[in-house]
């Protein structure tokens, strides 16, 4: 049997029981800049999910590579 890894960005959103209970899943962090500031979200970020989802709530929206 081939061994695989499974792979997804970190705008899946998976929380962390959601991830217990599925095999491995690797979650790439993601640059992104809201209002001219970079950030990292994602796994080992310097922006909580909350915080991406309220800046973008209050009208400054998200660009990404």
């Amino acid at each position: 049997m081939a061994t695989y890894q499974i792979f997804t960005d970190a705008t899946a959103d998976m929380s962390t029981d959601l991830l217990s209970r599925l095999p491995a899943v690797k979650i790439i962090p993601m640059k992104v800049e809201i209002d001219g500031c970079g950030y990292t979200y994602g796994p080992s970020g310097n922006i909580s999910v909350q915080e991406f989802y309220q800046l973008q709530r209050s009208g400054n929206f998200a660009r990404t590579s």
